[in-house]
């Protein structure tokens, strides 16, 4: 008997999710999440999306052309933390939006989130998987 496919992982990425001006393209989210739930029905197999955009869902939600740290306490890259500050604005939103399409196929919806950390340790990489 030929090894059969029991999981398939999928990676999207900003770029994917977004149209030439940087917008959140909900149409794309739309039709993966339909693929999604076709090949879990048809093919009866484990998927797992990984995927990015929050940040470009922050900054639609909070933009921060002007964002300035106001405290001399924070002694981090300035860049790295308006990414930060925009992906935790955009990530509920992200999550809201995969939910609400999944639900549309009775599929539930979670999220973990995940460092370059985690899978250098072994026991968190574990956790995860």
């Amino acid at each position: 008997m030929p090894n059969q496919i029991q999981r398939i992982v999928i990676k999207i990425g900003s770029k994917i999710l977004t149209d030439a001006d940087g917008h959140f393209n909900e149409a794309v989210v739309e039709r993966l999440v339909k693929d999604i739930a076709y090949i879990k029905e048809k093919e009866n197999v484990e998927v797992v999306l990984v995927s990015s955009g929050a940040v470009a869902l922050g900054r639609e939600v909070k933009p921060l052309e002007k964002f300035e740290v106001e405290t001399s306490a924070i002694k981090y890259n300035k860049a790295i933390l308006k990414e930060q500050i925009l992906a935790a604005v955009g990530q509920p939103r992200l999550m809201a939006f995969y939910c609400g399409e999944f639900k549309k196929y009775k599929l539930d919806c979670a999220q973990i989130l995940a460092t370059r950390a985690v899978f250098a340790d072994r026991q968190a990489y574990l956790s995860i998987r």
